[in-house]
């Protein structure tokens, strides 16, 4: 039974190594993307591990594709981040101090001492992160990252496929939905085309 549906069974230790060991690893956008998304630390971590089986990398065209066209928008978030915290700080201390003025007749809250302890505390972080941005590194002019994998993926990327393949693979997919065979589910065909060539191929 086992070597007719050999995924309802978990790999032994020696069928782990051989895996581990002689495995292809497929990247998908989100894998690339990502690293624009951790600390320089982390990622620089990833990309050693991905150095280090660079032999056995693939990336599918489609992930190729999405990791360049949605590369300045992750970039652009990550800049973005400093100035959506900075309005957060700005609405939250406005609207502290707007509470503590109501509250000036209370008869047990000391609103002057809250009110210059909340001052300093509300500094302190807005000069973290100010400091912070202004050691962000700007990828836009500069991009070390997609340097490194343009070299890390170099020949190990798919190519993309022909009208006539993609117009066959959505048949299939269309097929497979109506007759309920995996892995099409009605969220992915309704999703972008392009996604379902991925869901339905493999990669490539």
């Amino acid at each position: 039974m086992k070597d007719i549906l050999p995924g309802y069974y978990r790999p032994n230790d020696e069928e782990f190594t051989v895996m581990w060991s002689t495995g292809l690893f497929i990247l998908d956008a989100n894998v690339l993307l990502n690293l624009y998304r951790y600390s320089l630390s982390t990622s620089q971590e990833l990309i050693d591990i991905l150095t280090q089986i660079g032999d056995r990398l693939w990336v599918p065209y489609q992930a190729a594709l999405e990791y360049q066209r949605n590369r300045l928008r992750v970039i652009a978030q990550q800049a973005k981040a400093y100035d959506d915290l900075q309005d957060i700080i700005d609405k939250s201390q406005k609207q502290f101090e707007e509470k503590l003025r109501s509250l000036t007749r209370h008869p047990s809250i000391d609103t002057n001492y809250l009110d210059k302890r909340a001052k300093k505390r509300f500094q302190a972080i807005e000069n973290d992160l100010k400091t912070s941005k202004r050691g962000h590194p700007d990828l836009l002019r500069d991009d070390p990252i997609r340097e490194k994998l343009t070299s890390l993926l170099n020949g190990k990327v798919g190519k993309p496929y022909t009208r006539k393949e993609l117009d066959a693979i959505y048949r299939s997919a269309k097929e497979r939905y109506q007759s309920k065979i995996p892995p099409v589910s009605w969220t992915r065909i309704r999703a972008a085309r392009t996604s379902m060539v991925i869901l339905c191929s493999g990669p490539r």
